[in-house]
């Protein structure tokens, strides 16, 4: 934004953020909640929802309803932790959106699901 000063002289200022990760847009963190039906034989619901402008994965089994995410680039969050889980969230060309989900636990065993979520 530009802004007029005094003695003709114009102010630009601009938000600077110093955090080492940049989080997410709103809209963007807006567009993705929802719940999302994993494409694998369970069939199970997958939702995240949004507080304190950050993106959350329900857990029913929380205190919170959930637990919130951080956005690592790349349409990628991930969960807080030692061996964080990665959403990374895929817009399709036909206005839905996929989840290829991936993690790995302390013993090293890794565990990888997708889910869509219908276009809107």
């Amino acid at each position: 934004e530009i802004k007029d000063s005094a003695g003709g002289v114009k102010a630009v200022s601009f938000d600077v953020t110093m955090l080492e990760k940049i989080p997410a847009d709103a809209s963007v963190i807006d567009r993705l909640t929802g719940a999302y039906a994993r494409t694998d034989n369970s069939k199970k619901q997958v939702e995240f929802f949004k507080r304190t402008a950050l993106l959350w994965i329900k857990d029913a089994e929380s205190i919170n309803g959930g637990y919130p995410l951080q956005y690592v680039g790349d349409n990628t969050f991930e969960d807080y932790g030692e061996s964080p889980a990665k959403y990374q969230f895929i817009p399709q060309s036909d206005g839905s959106i996929k989840i290829s989900f991936s993690s790995v636990n302390k013993e090293m065993k890794k565990t990888s699901w997708d889910a869509v979520k219908a276009k809107a």
